[in-house]
């Protein structure tokens, strides 16, 4: 019998520490992260919530590793992510852009080359969804930080000044990992599973919280439409997204549907969070 694990990251800050200075401020991701899991956890899942200072790269590293371990072919992991996304220069040249795309976790940032190597150490048949709730998720999306941000809006983008700052006040760590992530060549690694990415906008745009939203707007938006059709099938899922959030941000915020690796295009046409 199919099983389904899911692990489900929110934090409404990070370390200014690590940062140089930059706590990243929102007041959704948390609130997020709690709704996502109490709807994979009435779906069956096995599901684990990281909140807040809790949101480390080892705790997360260690978490998806877990998931790895333990799911067989036909099993389903879910990773949903609420916060700011980041970019760090890209060490091996696989972005056309020149920059890496990051999820900023309370320590450090998550790379996406990362994110492809824990991929690999999923078994053939395993489904993998991703939601993410930021800018920048994972190496397809690649917004624009110098979009200005709308009224009564704030952008979950790392400011480009930060962006820098980080980098250089933590530049040993962060070519040391990029060096370690090409010796084990993260982006030649075949990846088994199928992997399907919806998150939150296009490449060239940012992902949105408005102020007196109790959600940020993707996650606002999944929610409503899950409350419709609680068992919409993901196709119909991400056209859903992209009109409720072109109602309300005209444009300014399009979710992506992104089908990567061995993802079977039937995997598309399930039921959300179908186990």
């Amino acid at each position: 019998m199919s099983k389904g694990y899911a692990v489900v990251l929110g934090l409404n800050h990070v370390d200014p520490v690590h940062y140089d200075g930059w706590d990243g401020a929102l007041a959704q991701p948390e609130n997020d992260a709690r709704a996502i899991y109490e709807i994979a956890s009435k779906q069956g899942f096995k599901s684990k919530i990281i909140l807040g200072n809790k949101v480390t790269r080892l705790n997360v590293i260690y978490s998806v590793r877990e998931a790895a371990q333990e799911l067989e072919s036909g099993d389903i992991f879910f990773f949903y992510y609420s916060g700011h996304g980041g970019q760090l220069p890209d060490m091996d040249g696989d972005e056309e852009d020149g920059m890496d795309e990051t999820w900023c976790l309370y320590d450090g940032e998550l790379v996406d080359d990362e994110l492809r190597l824990l991929w690999s150490e999923f078994k053939e048949g395993v489904r993998i969804l991703v939601l993410s709730d930021s800018c920048h998720s994972g190496t397809i999306t690649k917004a624009s930080v110098e979009e200005p941000a709308l009224e009564n809006c704030v952008k979950k983008a790392m400011p480009m000044e930060y962006v820098r700052k980080t980098y250089f006040k933590n530049k040993s760590f962060y070519d040391n990992l990029a060096r370690e992530l090409m010796d084990k060549g993260a982006n030649e690694k075949e990846v088994k599973a199928g992997v399907l990415l919806i998150s939150g906008c296009q490449d060239e745009q940012s992902s949105y919280a408005f102020t007196f939203d109790e959600n940020s707007a993707f996650t606002t938006a999944l929610l409503q439409v899950l409350e419709e059709d609680p068992t919409i099938h993901y196709s119909l899922l991400h056209e859903k997204l992209v009109d409720k959030l072109d109602k309300r941000l005209h444009g300014k915020q399009k979710p992506n549907l992104y089908p990567t690796e061995q993802c079977d295009l039937a995997f598309l046409e399930q039921n959300f969070l179908a186990i």
